[in-house]
């Protein structure tokens, strides 16, 4: 005979799955907690659980250890850190390819790649796309660059 007890696991177990699918959505505290509640209704009635003190305080005392255990998985997992940022200064000595020719008289309009990320670039001279160049500096939030190679004539 189905039991109501067992629908609760069962639904628990599906979110403890779900949260090992699809990591970060944060079910696998809950689903404890539902799967706790479950095997207490099977065991000692689902009545019994529901409108006893000592039922929703064992609840309680599991869904804390989980929410614990959770924490100390995921800070196991993915421990927190900075995310990585590329300023402009940081870029200094770098080589990188020009995507859009540079030109002097219009000090954003050139960019260059450098790994990949695309930068506003102004330089010096007329620098034209496919050209490798270094970074020497920067303005802002554009590089500013010097040619690699000289134009061939």
């Amino acid at each position: 005979m189905f039991n109501i007890s067992i629908a609760i696991i069962v639904i628990g177990i599906i979110l403890v799955i779900l949260e090992a699918v699809i990591p970060g959505f944060f079910i696998a505290i809950p689903g404890t907690a539902v799967i706790v509640f479950g095997i207490l209704s099977w065991i000692l009635g689902i009545e019994e659980v529901v409108t006893s003190w000592w039922g929703w305080t064992i609840v309680l005392v599991c869904t804390t250890i989980a929410s614990i255990l959770t924490i100390m998985i995921y800070r196991k997992l993915a421990p927190v850190s900075n995310p990585v940022t590329t300023t402009s200064e940081g870029l200094r000595g770098r080589i990188g390819i020009v995507t859009r020719e540079t030109d002097p008289e219009r000090p954003t309009y050139g960019k260059v790649r450098i790994g990949s990320e695309t930068w506003s670039a102004e330089s010096t001279k007329v620098i034209p796309e496919g050209r490798k160049v270094k970074v020497i500096g920067s303005e802002g939030v554009h590089l500013v660059v010097a040619s690699l190679t000289e134009r061939k004539r």
